[in-house]
């Protein structure tokens, strides 16, 4: 049947930008006829190179981490929870292809980036992120068990996937990852939209077969 999402910007839903103000909002969105909320990625933003004031929401600093701004995990999971009362889900917006500039592997895990002679590679040159190295198998368990947690520590219901039709990524990332996060704590199975067009030219048509459940379907 048909489903309508809901794009949250949590900084910009309410005055406050937290997790606790938009939960106090969740009601009018299910009155609206909303039954998923997708959250812009919440983790802490980059600050070095950082993209205007508050920095890319697709720079990411720390997978398993909240944006101090929006709150605490507790903030989160007491919305999560709201939404499962209001009959809604909630889904997370997962950043795969890169991360910020002072993401936490970038000092513990070097060699998760990809190089050239040497020297991390910006993807599409975006100055404030950097290339994730997807012939780094500890770099994709690492991935798929940091988006395992949000589905076990806060309920998530599913993850927006952006750039899902990277090149760098691959389609065997997300066979992967679509199956290994279906095995977690709580037992449930988590939805996964991809930002990519299954039907268009330049799209990996394999990515078609990958597990994902929606797609962005520009051209339709």
């Amino acid at each position: 049947g048909r489903r309508v999402i809901y794009e949250m910007n949590v900084y910009d839903f309410t005055s406050q930008g937290t997790f606790a103000a938009a939960e106090q909002r969740l009601a009018e969105l299910r009155k609206l006829g909303i039954d998923i909320v997708w959250l812009m990625p919440i983790h802490p933003r980059g600050v070095k190179g950082k993209i205007g004031s508050l920095g890319s929401p697709y720079a990411v600093r720390d997978y398993t981490a909240v944006n101090s701004d929006h709150g605490s995990l507790s903030d989160l999971q007491s919305f999560v929870n709201t939404a499962h009362e209001l009959g809604m889900k909630v889904w997370l917006d997962w950043v795969a292809n890169h991360t910020a500039l002072d993401h936490v592997w970038v000092s513990s895990h070097p060699e998760d980036y990809e190089r050239v002679n040497g020297v991390i590679q910006h993807p599409n040159n975006y100055g404030d992120v950097y290339q994730l190295d997807f012939s780094n198998e500890e770099m994709k368990e690492a991935m798929i068990d940091a988006m395992r947690y949000w589905v076990n520590e806060a309920d998530i219901d599913g993850f927006r996937c952006d750039y899902a039709s990277s090149p760098k990524i691959g389609v065997s990332f997300w066979q992967q990852a679509i199956t290994g996060v279906q095995t977690n704590d709580r037992g449930k199975h988590v939805e996964f939209l991809a930002e990519a067009d299954f039907t268009s030219w330049d799209c990996d048509q394999a990515l078609y077969n990958a597990g994902f459940e929606y797609d962005y379907a520009w051209g339709f």
